[in-house]
């Protein structure tokens, strides 16, 4: 067992050990990778790790070749062959059981090496550099694929038939086939050569691995903005907002690739406007610079005029501008990218001069949401007039005044009994100040009145029950609403199929739950600072993991090594961010797996 280094690594020192940054950032790009059983082990690692405090891993070694860190601007640029070199050899790779896949990343790495011309030359040419930068056995896998012969019998799609916006439409529904199309259909706007020849050759692979879609739709997408025309820009403005403004109105009970869609849709539409606006700033970069030389070489005044990179950057500056900072703002919000949405958020109060008064309300609940108290209380500091009821709930409850918080919601039910809204509040604060027994009296007493709405206040009768050890009652809770899919309620499962030893139930269950937290992660590690977004996801994988653990020996009672001692508990609390947002639900769910595994 290798568990003791790995928590010395973890706790010895104020910042944990390179290696574990490492191991973290590894485990985090593999929660993007194509392949579910793939993605689910990498999330069973997360969970074995821990949920190590996000302020002492350093994520800043990210690439130590500098690599990862520099901005590509355009296909000409040899560190763009090179990301899309190392991204088609990894999923070469990987479809190693897959030969459509693997011959598809050989037709595409086979045409891009003759199309950079790379390949070790005796001369010092753009092509030798670019096969020098790669590692030995990156080459020793690219090598054979300057002499294979694959020919790509791609069909011939009819765009004209395909409906558009193509999101949620008949080819859009799961992430790997929306990206794919729309990335397909997006290349056949390309003006540029070089670029057309570069997608045209991968726009095969990208139907078997969305990956390899992922890093070239930011590319595509600047490319068809440079030499497309107003109904083009039209039909890639109506495709992101129809992205941005679906509001998943299932919530927790979308099917799994509804939500996978969802999440990934709308974080790779972050990516490519953020795409967009770093070359943007980088293209204003070069014109402010060649402006200043030609001032300076005062031959060449006014021989130009109005060059055509002004035209490039203006026609990509008019797109970001037909995007709202709102609707972004919204959409950030809905994906929980919290920071994200107070940009947009603060972009659009600025861009629009609007009046700050009239949208308080939304800035103190992403500040909310970002569990900023300082924050709330600077919202409440400068508004004019009277706080409103929800405005007052959301105050108290970013600064922990629960009570305060069940008062107001009292009086919010009395004035509006109809609304669900105030319930779901009034039985939070209850169980946010432990009062556990009331949570499950108020929940019976409110669905005796309106039984409709056991889906909905379920979940909370049923993590009060298994909390207190209530087995009889958490199975009864549990047949009330076979439906409800949420983190309460699926571990109320899998703690009651560990009661009843049923071995198959609990590790099927398992796995559903592990899947469950690995889509929200999976979108987010698409950005930097994606573990401190995703901390949440990577705690209840901790606890999984700390379930799965104490439950073994109970399920398999042969195996009496493998007990709960097997993980280093304390040391396992020790590395978590000092909160009471991250200790509790460990702590809540050890105390219920000690009340378990005791008889």
């Amino acid at each position: 067992k290798n568990q003791e280094s790995l928590i010395k690594y973890a706790t010895a020192s104020e910042t944990v050990e390179p290696v574990i940054s490492q191991l973290v950032t590894v485990l985090l790009i593999g929660c993007q990778d194509v392949n579910s059983q793939a993605r689910l082990l990498c999330g069973e690692c997360l969970g074995e790790l821990g949920a190590i405090d996000p302020g002492r891993l350093d994520f800043s070694t990210r690439d130590s070749k500098g690599k990862g860190l520099r901005f590509v601007t355009s296909v000409e640029d040899p560190y763009f062959a090179y990301g899309l070199l190392m991204e088609l050899t990894r999923a070469f790779l990987a479809y190693a059981d897959n030969v459509r896949a693997q011959d598809s990343a050989s037709y595409a790495i086979q045409e891009l090496l003759s199309i950079y011309d790379c390949r070790e030359t005796a001369t010092d040419c753009p092509g030798s550099k670019l096969w020098k930068m790669f590692p030995d056995h990156v080459q020793e896998i690219l090598e054979p694929h300057l002499k294979t012969r694959y020919k790509s019998y791609q069909k011939v799609v009819n765009w004209s038939k395909v409906k558009k916006p193509i999101y949620l439409s008949k080819l859009g529904k799961n992430f790997a086939e929306w990206s794919a199309t729309w990335a397909g259909y997006l290349i056949t706007k390309v003006r540029h050569d070089l670029a057309s020849k570069v997608f045209n050759c991968c726009s095969i692979m990208m139907k078997n691995d969305f990956k390899v879609t992922i890093y070239l739709l930011p590319h595509i997408l600047t490319y068809v903005l440079l030499g497309c025309d107003q109904e083009d820009q039209q039909e890639i403005y109506a495709e992101i907002m129809a992205v941005l403004k679906n509001d998943d109105t299932n919530g927790g009970r979308c099917e799994d690739s509804a939500s996978d869609l969802r999440h990934l849709s709308t974080q790779t539409i972050f990516s490519m406007l953020d795409h967009l606006t770093q070359w943007v700033r980088y293209k204003f970069q070069k014109l402010s610079a060649e402006k200043a030389a030609n001032k300076s070489n005062k031959d060449n005044t006014e021989l130009q005029g109005p060059s055509e990179g002004y035209g490039e950057y203006q026609s990509v500056v008019r797109f970001l501008d037909l995007i709202p900072q709102n609707t972004l703002a919204a959409a950030s919000f809905r994906s929980k990218a919290y920071t994200r949405a107070v940009m947009h958020f603060e972009s659009f109060i600025m861009e629009k001069k609007q009046n700050i008064q009239e949208h308080l309300g939304l800035l103190q609940k992403l500040y909310a949401a970002m569990h900023e108290p300082d924050g709330v209380e600077g919202v409440s500091a400068i508004r004019n007039a009277e706080p409103s009821l929800k405005e007052q709930i959301l105050e108290h409850e970013s600064i922990g005044l629960l009570r305060d918080a069940t008062a107001c919601y009292d009086r919010a039910i009395q004035l509006e009994p109809d609304q669900i809204i105030h319930y779901h509040g009034v039985v939070k604060s209850i169980l946010g100040l432990g009062q556990l027994s009331t949570v499950i009296t108020q929940v019976n007493g409110v669905l005796a009145k309106r039984p409709e709405w056991t889906p909905e206040l379920n979940t909370y009768r049923v993590e009060a029950a298994w909390k207190l050890a209530q087995w009889d009652s958490l199975e009864n809770y549990l047949a009330a609403d076979g439906n409800s899919n949420t983190w309460s309620v699926r571990l109320g499962q899998l703690l009651l199929s560990a009661k009843k030893k049923d071995a198959a139930s609990f590790y099927e269950t398992l796995k559903v739950v592990q899947a469950e937290q690995i889509v929200p992660l999976s979108a987010a590690s698409f950005e930097r600072g994606s573990y401190q977004r995703g901390y949440e996801y990577i705690i209840r994988l901790h606890m999984l993991c700390e379930l799965e653990h104490s439950i073994a020996p109970i399920l398999q009672q042969s195996d009496s090594d493998f007990s709960k001692d097997s993980l280093n508990w304390h040391a396992r609390l020790e590395m978590t961010q000092n909160s009471y947002r991250a200790k509790e639900p460990i702590l809540a769910l050890r105390r219920a797996l000690l009340s378990l595994t005791k008889r």
